[in-house]
């Protein structure tokens, strides 16, 4: 016999670097741009920039859905650069 419905929606748990990457930006602050390594740096993350930018990559949308955080990595003849915007529009 069924005693409970499970009637929450399933949620993903909670990413600690989006929470690191979240409180990064604040109203004051919404924006940011670096490296890899200086984004490691800057929410003191204790993985390697290319892991953290992997991850970065992999939840770009729940980033945004979540944090409202939008997400770029983009590449140039200077290095690759991570711009983070909080979109607060």
């Amino acid at each position: 016999m069924l005693d409970s419905v499970e009637t929450e929606l399933w949620k993903k748990p909670p990413e600690p670097l989006l929470e690191k990457v979240a409180q990064l930006l604040t109203a004051d602050k919404n924006e940011w741009t670096g490296t890899a390594t200086e984004l490691c740096e800057a929410i003191n993350a204790d993985v390697k920039p290319n892991t953290l930018t992997q991850k970065l990559n992999v939840n770009a949308s729940r980033m945004y859905d979540e944090y409202g955080i939008k997400y770029e990595n983009t590449r140039s003849h200077e290095g690759r650069q991570i711009s983070l915007t909080h979109d607060s529009a």
